[in-house]
């Protein structure tokens, strides 16, 4: 694998295999493309058994669902923090565009 991926989970028991498939997934998917990513290429450099991509995610569509909200759930709830902090500096009144949007 080309690409490197900051492992975000533990790596022991079922949690473990569960963190072991996303980080694999997550960094194949990157190098090679969705379509080009074979359960077996992941399975092989997560060191996990192929039934276990089914037993955690259930379909390889499912598993790049869960690569993608791992990544994008924190960022999204920095956004949205962000945004709450400015609705309270800036309260009664509205938010300037340019805060939120620096192009406005």
């Amino acid at each position: 694998m080309a690409g490197r991926v900051v492992a975000i989970g533990a790596a022991n028991g079922a949690a473990g295999t569960k963190e072991r498939l996303l980080d694999a997934a997550e960094a194949l998917f990157m190098e090679h493309g969705f379509e080009a990513t074979s359960l077996r290429l992941i399975t092989a450099a997560a060191e996990v058994n192929l039934a276990a991509v089914n037993y955690h995610f259930g379909s390889k569509e499912e598993l790049f669902q869960a690569v993608l909200t791992r990544r994008l759930d924190p960022m999204n709830q920095k956004r949205v923090d962000l945004l709450t902090d400015s609705e309270r500096r800036h309260a009664p009144a509205p938010v300037p565009c340019e805060e939120i949007w620096p192009r406005c």
